[in-house]
């Protein structure tokens, strides 16, 4: 993790000052620091040589906004922060991406965030994005096998939650909660038996993440990815 004081950056391990000073984040732009000697591709600024910290600009579709192929990439550190504001998509922003943190970022714009953090294995835990006009969350989080709990997401504009939590093993808890937000939208919104398959569900028969989360799953139906035979 980055430490900063003063808008000044101290580097962890040495622990001293470096007489770096990094401006605002850009519009429609997020900053990364990338393992030592990576150069990023795209519209890219370069903020910190020794850090090795660029700001990439996206514009306001952010595909594949912090990877450099369309599976992901490794050389990404860490995601320090974005100015997100006004960006309306983000299908595959963060996709396969091996980072360990997400911040919070500006998402009330985004309408579209399909397969954004599929496969993001390594996050454990997930901030309160401002969701209420986000509709396609197709696979949004699939795959995100390290996080512990779903956030009260605004889901009042999905139309789109096929996959969504697929494989989100290490789920303890509220899964029952957006289970029953999604049931209330009615026909509004799409699902499959994928939705919440393997969420707070170990592979290889390794039992459940909690018992909270056996105890949630029994109350949802196989048809959305649960465990209640319908």
């Amino acid at each position: 993790m980055i430490i900063t004081f003063n808008n000044k950056i101290i580097a962890p391990a040495a622990g001293k000052w470096l007489s770096n000073y990094l401006p605002p984040i850009p519009e429609y732009s997020i900053r990364i620091r990338y393992k030592e000697g990576f150069v990023p591709s795209g519209n890219v600024i370069l903020r910190d040589h020794d850090l090795n910290i660029w700001d990439k600009y996206g514009g306001t579709r952010w595909q594949y906004i912090a990877s450099d192929s369309q599976f992901g990439e490794d050389s990404i550190l860490e995601i320090i922060g974005a100015n997100s504001t006004g960006v309306t998509e983000m299908p595959d922003a963060f996709i396969w991406g091996s980072f360990t943190s997400i911040p919070l970022f500006d998402t009330s714009s985004v309408t579209d965030w399909g397969e954004a953090f599929w496969g993001c294995n390594d996050i454990v835990s997930l901030p309160l994005y401002d969701t209420h006009n986000i509709e396609d969350w197709y696979a949004t989080f699939k795959a995100c096998t390290s996080i512990t709990y779903i956030p009260d997401f605004d889901v009042s504009s999905a139309t789109n939650f096929q996959s969504t939590f697929q494989d989100c093993w290490k789920v303890e808890g509220g899964i029952l909660r957006m289970y029953n937000k999604l049931v209330a939208l009615g026909e509004q919104v799409s699902h499959n038996e994928k939705t919440f398959h393997a969420c707070g569900l170990m592979p290889g028969g390794g039992g459940y993440a909690s018992e909270q989360a056996r105890l949630e799953r029994a109350q949802i139906p196989t048809t959305w990815g649960g465990d209640m035979q319908v």
